[in-house]
């Protein structure tokens, strides 16, 4: 079994009298067959050792080890104990002396050897044998140093890398960029805790030599600012130097407020362009993040958690261009609160997973990835638009959306109209690529409109025709006759189902059900006449074309 950091450092301390370098913690630690009797051999045949030991008598080395480990010198029996042990070879007195270490010994060394740890964190990959020495000596006096002095420097230490945020003490945060730098030395994980705060706030990792990959935001909001003024607690996070390396956040907050509204934490993550994780699972305060018009657009974020608080979420998976930016497929797990997620899909795949609570999902597709939404329980609400890609693209919107309804009353809006005059127009469409066929199309040409048809469609998987609607905006809805049922049921192809069911819609109605084999099927046409591009077509799980009902559909 490889020896632990602990032991390293003891032996450290034992026999040169400071902490370790990172380099040489890293080496001993690694040498999976050694066993600490061998390290501590190996450390006594260090030139550090032998300046420090070489001439001593085994009195001498007795007493020094003593003062390293111990802050004191040997008594007079204990000297003669160890003078005797001739079992005990000078290579591995250390190492009996911290085995047999007890009472306030014991108390110290392990105090001394927590500090050590810090100190030796603190300095880094580029920390020196003469640096952590220094900062060890420095902090407390090795003779004479009792436990609980060790036990304040340690505290001390990791509180210089683990600031606080405290209204009107702007240690780490206050007002945009004249924020100081938190200074995390050479830790690549980093902790700020907030203390009761609100208003704006920011994190500053410093220009140069940050090595934070991993940051944690803790503690509590509560909404107020320094002047007891309402307030909303934002937190900004500004990566100073030239090229971002924050890749994991994670955000553990929760309100302190008193009154009946808990208080929430406003959170911008925009500028750390490294980041792949946005963790908040355990925070049970809101959280926001992003903001309507500046939605987080993160390349490389695949995976967004949330926790049990009411959260507010702006995200785009690629930034709205018509040129393509590879990114990452994110993933969005909301937690149990009543959440409210508005997204643009655009290059990269989005799949959400509201969690319980009523939640609103609103996403407007691109028709550049797929999507993919889980409403989860409670009364939900997911609504699907469209937009262009840049100013000269037409919209391919909701192509690959997929939707999931739990448990709940839930309503999903398909269908966004605009009325200009007497006409209605549908801006909800999936259907691109589409070309009509008729009786004379070959069978490629049939399989070509099919294509087309289920390439831009939209599932909604467990709809309850006794708990769910769909919401089609102004548009009506027509109903077949018998005989028209039997006319599109005769269909051949699912694009000629659908011309079918689009000829029946007349000249005011704008949506239809129908049934195609096994499947649910409700067509949405754009305000032009027949099947073409821009129309919407739905596929619903769960229930037949016969079961639907009015109550089933609401308008505006």
């Amino acid at each position: 079994m490889a020896v632990t950091t602990t032991q390293v450092q003891q032996l450290y301390l034992a026999y040169f009298g400071r902490p370790a370098e990172q380099a040489g913690l890293t080496y001993w630690t690694a040498q999976a067959n050694a066993t600490v009797d061998q390290i501590s051999a190996a450390f006594a045949q260090q030139p550090e050792y032998s300046n420090v030991y070489g001439s001593l008598t085994r009195a001498q080395t007795v007493d020094t080890l003593y003062q390293n480990l111990f802050g004191r010198t040997a008594q007079n029996a204990e000297l003669t104990y160890w003078i005797n042990s001739a079992d005990v070879t000078v290579d591995r007195l250390a190492l009996a002396l911290v085995n047999g270490a007890t009472g306030t010994d014991r108390l110290l060394l392990d105090s001394k050897t927590q500090f050590a740890s810090t100190v030796t964190a603190n300095a880094g990959a580029s920390g020196t044998a003469t640096g952590v020495a220094n900062t060890f000596s420095t902090a407390v006096t090795n003779t004479g140093s009792t436990a609980s002095q060790y036990t304040a420097a340690n505290t001390a230490a990791k509180a210089a890398v683990s600031p606080t945020i405290t209204d009107g003490t702007f240690a780490v945060g206050g007002s945009g960029a004249t924020s100081p730098a938190v200074d995390f030395k050479g830790l690549t994980a980093g902790t700020v805790t907030l203390n009761n705060v609100g208003g704006a706030h920011a994190v500053v990792l410093p220009t140069t030599n940050s090595l934070v990959t991993d940051l944690t935001i803790k503690g509590t909001v509560d909404g107020l600012d320094a002047s007891n003024a309402a307030s909303a607690a934002s937190l900004v996070i500004n990566e100073g130097a030239a090229t971002d390396i924050i890749t994991t956040l994670h955000v553990n907050v929760s309100s302190s407020a008193t009154g009946s509204t808990p208080a929430t934490l406003a959170i911008d993550p925009s500028s750390s362009s490294a980041l792949t994780t946005f963790d908040g699972a355990s925070s049970t305060a809101g959280l926001n993040v992003g903001a309507s018009g500046a939605a987080l657009s993160l390349a490389g974020l695949a995976s967004m958690t949330t926790g049990s608080g009411n959260d507010t979420l702006f995200v785009n998976t690629g930034t709205l261009s018509s040129s393509v930016t590879k990114v990452a497929a994110l993933t969005i797990d909301a937690g149990a609160g009543n959440d409210n997620i508005t997204s643009v899909v655009n290059d990269g795949a989005l799949t959400i997973n509201a969690g319980a609570g009523n939640d609103t999902v609103t996403a407007t597709a691109t028709g550049k990835a797929a999507l993919t939404i889980n409403a989860g329980a409670g009364n939900d609400t997911v609504v699907i638009g469209s937009t262009a890609v840049g100013s000269a693209t037409p919209a391919t919107a909701a192509h690959n959306v997929s939707i999931t309804l739990g448990d709940g009353n839930d309503v999903v809006s398909l269908a966004t109209t605009t009325t200009s005059g007497t006409t209605t127009t549908n801006a909800f469409s999936t259907v691109q690529g589409y070309t009509a066929v008729n009786s004379s199309s070959t069978a490629a040409q049939v399989t070509a409109a099919d294509t087309a048809l289920k390439a831009g469609l939209v599932t909604v998987t467990d709809f309850n025709v006794g708990a769910d609607t769909l919401a089609l905006g102004s548009l009506t809805t027509a109903t077949l006759t018998n005989a028209q049922v039997g006319s599109v049921s005769s269909a051949t192809s699912l694009s000629q189902a659908v011309q079918t069911a689009a000829g029946f819609l007349g000249t005011t109605a704008k949506a239809v059900a129908f049934q195609f084999g096994s499947d649910t099927y409700v067509y949405v046409d754009n305000g032009t006449a027949g099947v073409d591009n821009g129309d919407g077509l739905i596929q619903l799980s769960g229930v037949t074309a016969t079961q639907l009902t009015s109550a089933n559909f609401t308008h505006a």
